[in-house]
This record gives structure tokens, C-alpha cells and sequence, in this order.
């Protein structure tokens, strides 16, 4: 059944009706008609079976057949990743949707290759937005993530909401293991509702001033083993390990 993203959609619709790229891709690419069956999502939990009832081109006339609400995960998952490449980051977006990451949070540090604009054009965030909605179609997960804007060490970590746990990826040998870390926290009363911080650097890794700085927010320094990973595959490594240690 081909899935498709409806953001207006809510509980409580007998009949939607999906217009624009959506529609286009449905009617024009998939030739889908009358009778058809497909999935709706709203990227805030939701998912409706319909069926097609009519199409034209430019929009498909859909009727619910079967609704069901997700409440949102117990864990939550912040990740705060220094601005790698372009296309790093575009990658970032797809895989940590697909992991489930609540909310992504671009970081401009000293050692960032990539340097935006002072504030990213609504385009560009547009953009990022468009693949993690791409990615939860693919994927099947109804909770899209929130993208924050780009900004400093400092602006994160004074934003930061609620956090039970924080980490920040590092090569200091000194440094906890990920593993013992999480293991720790999910064993505490409060795991079955968790909210993560996760903290992973551009290429260069965080300065020495950065690093302070996400430690003096609550973060604890951790390493992520005897290998030195870029890091998109940090990225994935630690939020894959936060998603395994939580039972998500």
C-alpha cells in the first residue's frame, strides 16, 4: 500500500483529500484510481487507511476507512549535531527520522566546514524538512521530527527543554563508555519516559571551549570506541545505541 504525508489531517475526517507534489506523484507517477487503497500520515502520530473515491490531476478524493492515533514515544531523542557537509547533513536528516529522533538541531562551531547565513531561509529548512518526510514514508514512522534553526554551542545549550540524560561523542581517553552511560540511565525509575541529549561534533569535533561549555549544561563526555567515526556515522552509532539501550 503506498504511503503518503497529509499534514492537515486529523482524527475525526470522514473524507481528505490530498492535492499538490502528493497528489502528483500519486495520480501521474503511481496511476493510482478509483478504488485504490493507500496510507495517510501526519507526521504527528496519526495514520488513516483510505480509499481512492476519485482523482483528477491535481488531486485525489480519498474516504477513511480506518484511523488509528500513536501516542508519542517514551523516549525522546535531541540530537545536536555540529553542521557537516551539505550533504552529511541531508543524510543525517533521513537516517535519524527513520531512528525515530525527536528533534534535530543544527550546531555552528569553530571547526564547522559548513557555515550558513546568520538565520537559514524558510527554503532551506523547507528542504530538510522535505526529507525527513520522505524518510517517514519510507520508513513507516508516524512522528516527524523538529528541526530546530542553526545556531551556536551556547544558544543550544541555554534552549535546551527538559533533558534526563545528556552526552557529548569525544576522543578523550579520559572519557566514559557510551555504553555504561546509557545502560545507567535506562535503569533508573524514569526510563520507561526518557529524554536524551545527544551531542556529536562537525569533522574537526567540538573545541576545547565547546566542550566546556556542553559539560557545564549536563552533558557527560563519552567515547564511542577504538575507532575515530565521521560524524553522520556518529550520528547513527550513538542513536542507535541510545534506541537499543531504551528498548525502542
Amino acid at each position: 500500500m503506498h504511503r503518503f504525508y497529509h499534514p492537515d489531517a486529523q482524527s475525526g475526517c470522514a473524507a481528505l483529500t490530498l492535492s499538490g507534489s502528493e497528489a502528483h506523484h500519486a495520480v501521474r507517477v503511481l496511476r493510482l484510481n478509483t478504488g485504490d487503497r493507500v496510507e495517510l500520515i501526519n507526521g504527528r502520530g496519526a495514520r488513516f487507511i483510505c480509499r481512492v473515491i476519485g482523482a483528477s490531476r491535481k488531486e485525489l478524493q480519498l474516504h477513511v476507512l480506518d484511523f488509528k492515533q500513536e501516542a508519542p514515544p517514551g523516549l525522546r531523542i535531541e540530537l545536536l549535531l555540529g553542521l557537516p557537509k551539505t550533504k552529511a547533513l541531508e543524510w543525517v536528516f533521513q537516517k535519524c527520522t527513520e531512528l525515530g529522533v525527536s528533534r534535530i538541531a543544527p550546531v555552528i562551531c569553530e571547526h564547522s566546514e559548513f557555515r550558513p547565513a546568520k538565520r537559514t531561509p524558510a527554503d532551506k529548512i523547507g528542504k530538510w524538512r522535505q526529507i525527513t518526510i520522505e524518510a517517514a514514508k519510507q520508513s513507516g514512522s508516524l512522528w516527524l521530527p523538529d528541526i530546530a534553526q542553526p545556531a551556536s554551542v551556547i544558544e543550544h545549550s541555554q534552549n535546551a527543554g527538559q533533558i534526563d540524560t545528556a552526552i557529548v561523542a569525544t576522543l578523550d581517553a579520559s572519557a566514559r563508555s557510551l555504553r555504561d552511560v546509557l545502560r545507567e540511565a535506562a535503569s533508573g525509575e524514569s526510563a520507561t519516559s526518557h529524554n536524551v541529549a545527544v551531542w556529536i561534533g562537525p569533522e574537526g569535533g567540538f573545541s576545547e571551549t565547546e566542550v566546556e561549555i556542553i559539560r557545564g549544561a549536563g552533558a557527560v563526555p563519552v567515547h564511542l570506541g577504538k575507532r575515530t567515526l565521521r560524524s553522520e556515522t556518529a550520528v547513527v552509532f550513538c542513536v542507535s545505541a541510545v534506541n537499543y539501550e531504551f528498548d525502542e
